[in-house]
């Protein structure tokens, strides 16, 4: 790009809401550092999805792989996609104050992130999903009396516990992650920034979790979930909760008996460290807040 090229894109930067509340000081070469941010971002996005796009392409045309997997690659690929798109339509949202009241924080909207991060969460569990069923298959059919053995195991009436309190985790984490959209899209870890308190307790004043200030309706029939969903202070304490039920949720024991062996207890096992990693990734991010920089 040259000198009249950045002039044009700081020009069209400096009529957003964010420059003019948030960034009113910036220069160019400021400017110029999130922009290759931004450029950067899309850039890898685009990567991706050429890297699954043209490959699926390729083994469908070739007839390389069965029809309802042909299904699946296509349906991923729609769903990068749209990923994509809700890329964009996030990232309009902060280029307009027409979403927020006037002279309030700039920011995207908490919604269309959420939107966004939990497309990324079904397009990624997709993928995984089909190449470990692809996998579980090879295997099945390379060892029938193995198979056959696997099969009446998971018929087995308990593992169907198993099942559903795997399932039910499943949807824990998920709402779990969203919940930590809302808190991203909200810049809600500005507020409290430790952890487990929240200023003086473990929760914050009764005052701040429930507002009027957040109802839209005169008759304060939306005050609940706007509150549950733009209220930073409720928004960033129902996430420590989902986040500390998810972290001990899971039980070691859960796999055992089940199958006979320690196979449960091996997979099950390596739970914990995943839980710890998150939990610590997620305090590091809270208490990394506070000085943060607003550009």
């Amino acid at each position: 790009m040259n000198a009249a090229d950045w002039d044009s894109e700081f020009t069209k930067y400096r009529s957003s809401p964010e420059f003019k509340i948030l960034n009113p000081r910036m220069t160019l070469e400021e400017f110029k550092s999130i922009y290759y941010m931004e450029w950067g971002h899309r850039q890898w996005g685009r990567a991706v999805g050429l890297t699954f796009l043209l490959p699926a392409v390729y083994f469908i045309a070739r007839r390389k792989v069965s029809a309802p997997i042909a299904v699946k690659v296509i349906g991923i690929a729609g769903l990068i996609g749209f990923q994509g798109v809700l890329g964009w339509w996030m990232v309009k949202s902060g280029l307009k104050d027409d979403l927020s009241a006037p002279g309030s924080h700039p920011r995207v909207s908490q919604y269309r992130l959420t939107a966004h991060l939990g497309t990324a969460f079904i397009c990624y569990t997709a993928m995984l999903w089909n190449g470990l069923s692809i996998l579980r298959e090879r295997k099945l059919l390379d060892d029938p009396v193995a198979a056959k053995k696997t099969f009446s195991i998971l018929r087995s009436p308990e593992l169907k516990i198993f099942r559903r309190s795997v399932a039910g985790l499943a949807v824990l984490v998920f709402c779990t992650a969203m919940s930590g959209g809302l808190v991203a899209g909200l810049d809600a870890g500005l507020i409290y920034n430790e952890f487990p308190q929240m200023g003086l307790g473990l929760t914050p004043p009764k005052s701040e979790l429930f507002s009027d200030f957040y109802s839209h309706t005169a008759d304060g029939s939306d005050i609940w979930w706007r509150n549950m969903l733009e209220n930073p202070s409720l928004v960033q304490l129902d996430h420590r909760i989902l986040a500390t039920t998810t972290f001990t949720a899971p039980s070691r024991e859960s796999g055992t008996s089940v199958f006979g062996d320690d196979t449960g207890r091996k997979d099950v096992g390596t739970l914990p460290g995943f839980q710890a990693s998150s939990a610590e990734v997620g305090e590091i991010k809270f208490c990394n807040e506070e000085g943060r920089s607003d550009y």
